[in-house]
């Protein structure tokens, strides 16, 4: 009887099908990137003025579930069908969460997470239309989008650890330097998540509500918008001071990228103010806010990762002894907020 290879994508167990460790991971990078993809196509509604499109949820009007041909309302049922694509991945992540080899039921949780995340944007996207566009409902589902790109980058980076040595320190010797920058990532975490909680206030006061009819915020927009750009500046110092920490380490280069972008979205923010928030720069902004956000969020969980410090200690009470990968998981787990 020929042996099927352990190496092979798809194996055989009992016969149900199981999917190999790198495949599940090809399975959580595609959960990521549509997550987020429909945020830059959900702010294209938005701009374009389509967020009614389809005035009804979740039929598009009251006697139709698809609409007739026009341009507002096929751009926001369009958006309602990349939803479904993500509902089919993320159902694909969760049940393969059972089916992966070698088993890791820690993967598990962060798996129907996504499945609770998008049934919950799913809900609160159907509100957002019936209440129609109120900002504070808007914003609500932006910053969701962004717990489901955090909970889907912390899936993947905990099951990557069965395909892949993961480093054992930051490159940063001592552990009050340690302990330093991770408090520092801690707080650009925070300061980054801030500046995008500010950032839907701005958009909630400022135009392109998504309807012509839809209210607006009541504050003063360029109060709003100092507060939103007095806090990216902050984590920008942040930013600065975790680099001076890591300017010898392997994580230079992020922070770097991380800099990069900051000082980006921050000069297209300033230009998109002084122009009168036009559309185009409008979604360039948008797009700049995830570049910032997932490329700080990818730091702080390496960085997570490789710090002892934060690595559980609590005794192997099986008697076998835990291994390092089985530790560094439960690390992100504890850490990633």
């Amino acid at each position: 009887m020929n042996k099927q290879p352990t190496s092979s994508r798809r194996l055989n167990v009992r016969g149900v099908k199981t999917i190999s460790a790198s495949r599940y991971q090809q399975i959580i990078a595609a959960t990521g990137v549509v997550l987020v993809l429909i945020i830059p196509t959900g702010a294209a509604v938005r701009l374009t003025q389509s967020g009614l499109g389809c005035e009804n949820w979740p039929k598009c009007t009251e006697e139709a579930f698809v609409p007739e041909w026009g341009f507002h309302a096929w751009i926001e049922f369009g958006n309602r069908l990349i939803s479904g694509v993500i509902g089919v991945i993320v159902l694909a992540a969760a049940f393969g969460a059972y089916r992966r080899v070698p088993k890791r039921p820690d993967l598990i949780p962060w798996a129907w997470g996504l499945v609770v995340g998008v049934i919950a944007q799913v809900v609160l996207g159907g509100v957002t239309v019936w209440v129609d566009l109120h900002p504070i409902f808007v914003g609500a589902h932006f910053l969701l989008s962004i717990v489901l790109i955090w909970n889907a980058l912390v899936l993947w980076m905990k099951g990557r650890t069965d395909l892949e040595p993961i480093q054992e320190t930051t490159g940063v010797s001592g552990t009050n330097n340690q302990t330093m920058v991770l408090n520092l990532s801690r707080a650009v975490m925070f300061v980054s998540t801030l500046v995008l909680v500010i950032g839907t206030l701005v958009t909630g006061t400022a135009p392109n509500s998504g309807d012509s009819q839809a209210i607006r915020l009541t504050f003063d927009l360029r109060l709003i918008a100092q507060i939103h750009s007095a806090t990216a500046w902050i984590m920008v110092a942040f930013i600065v001071a975790l680099g001076v920490k890591l300017a010898k380490s392997k994580h230079m280069k992020l922070v770097q990228l991380l800099l990069a972008f900051s000082v980006l979205q921050g000069g297209i923010g300033y230009l998109q103010y002084w122009l009168g928030v036009p559309p185009l720069l409008v979604e360039l902004h948008v797009t700049g806010s995830l570049a910032v956000w997932c490329t700080a969020l990818w730091l702080h969980l390496t960085i997570v990762e490789q710090t002892p410090a934060v690595r559980p200690t609590t005794p192997d009470l099986s008697g076998r002894g835990a291994r390092a990968q089985d530790l560094r998981p439960q690390s992100l787990e504890g850490q990633a907020t």
